[in-house]
């Protein structure tokens, strides 16, 4: 599975911005591969609409039939992984006509959604998390920096870097010490008060 995914084609931007869809495709990333009918366990849908949302996935080319299941998987089944860990766009990637804008509104907001139930899920459950987890986690809203779009640009570029540095240090690590999915969300903005 190779990095993050830059997208540029609104088409495949549109069909990312929607809800089932999103989940489907993270819940890939992590399990690496799976079927259509254990996703639609893990997400409470129908079999048939998994199945449909898989393959609007893999037509704009987020997911692919694994051609290789799993040892001891059962072969009449389709197993489906993911092509990418991540994806990410700017505006400026899509067209600059009301389809791309429309493309970059909808997945942002759907991505806004997906990040907030995930938070609110871990708002409702974080007295079940030992004191460790709950002291690691954390959150800032910093409105403070004034910047230059170049500078922020930058600020970007790094911020991917320490990421993949991240990733690939922690991929390099078998030492069956205590890890948990942990979810990175940063958003960055102009904002006039």
């Amino acid at each position: 599975m190779a990095g993050e995914r830059r997208v540029t084609d609104p088409a495949a931007l549109r069909a990312m911005a929607h809800p089932l869809r999103l989940r489907l495709y993270y819940a890939l990333v992590l399990a690496g591969s799976a079927t259509a009918t254990r996703l639609a366990e893990g997400v409470d849908e129908s079999v048939s609409l998994v199945s449909y949302h898989l393959r609007q996935l893999a037509r704009h080319g987020f997911l692919t039939a694994d051609a290789e299941p799993p040892a001891g998987a059962d072969r009449r089944e389709r197993w489906w992984r993911p092509t990418t860990v991540g994806f990410t766009w700017t505006p400026s990637d899509l067209d600059d006509g009301p389809e791309g804008a429309q493309a970059v509104a909808a997945a942002l907001r759907q991505s806004d959604a997906h990040r907030a139930a995930y938070r609110q899920a871990w708002l409702d459950a974080q007295a079940g998390w030992s004191a460790a987890w709950r002291d690691a986690s954390l959150t800032t809203d910093t409105p403070l920096l004034r910047m230059t779009p170049q500078e922020l640009r930058a600020f970007g570029v790094e911020y991917e870097q320490l990421l993949r540095s991240w990733r690939d240090r922690l991929a390099a690590r078998a030492d069956g010490e205590e890890r948990e999915h942990v979810m990175l969300a940063l958003q960055a903005f102009p904002f006039r008060p």
